[in-house]
């Protein structure tokens, strides 16, 4: 069992059994058993898929005063969220019953893990080179222009005439 804690500071456990696993396949289709299973890989990038799943496998831990009622989604964002994604990846490789499979099944979350941070260095790579808002402006002349990628018909000659100001000049 693992436990994180929401963004109001309310401890939640998080277990992952057969019984468990059955009713997240039955209520939202994510088959977490399945190792070729795209939910499972879903996981890593959808955060509104991993809060549906996570009402399914969490309780509150220190319910002092809470009524029964509580929404862990209401109160999931920001570092909590985070919290919340590594305990069920840590839980969900606790689940395989054998040494192999959670051996593997820590590689496929380390992998997902290396893979988004790489695309966070090339995301901000984009932007401190000024890539993203080119991409951006570009994609704002197409829009103006007409069909992305094609001219119109019934646009001016000279593209100057149809630019728009650019985000990246008014950011500077």
């Amino acid at each position: 069992m693992h436990v994180f804690a929401d963004s109001r500071g309310r401890t939640w456990a998080l277990e992952l059994n057969a019984e468990v696993m059955l009713a997240i396949r039955a209520q939202t289709g994510a088959d977490l058993a399945n190792l070729t299973e795209d939910s499972f890989r879903a996981i890593a990038a959808d955060n509104l898929r991993l809060a549906e799943i996570l009402k399914h496998c969490t309780r509150v831990v220190d319910a002092k005063g809470v009524a029964e009622t509580v929404s862990l989604a209401a109160s999931l964002s920001g570092d909590a969220l985070g919290a919340a994604r590594q305990a069920f990846l840590d839980e969900l490789i606790a689940f395989f019953p054998t040494p192999r499979e959670r051996a593997v099944i820590a590689r496929v979350v380390q992998t997902m893990n290396a893979a988004k941070e790489m695309a966070m260095t090339m995301i901000e790579a984009q932007l401190e080179s000024g890539e993203f808002a080119r991409q951006i402006d570009q994609a704002m002349v197409e829009a103006i222009a007409g069909t992305p990628g094609t001219p119109s018909g019934s646009s001016p000659a000279s593209s100057e005439s149809t630019l728009a100001p650019s985000l990246s000049a008014s950011s500077t």
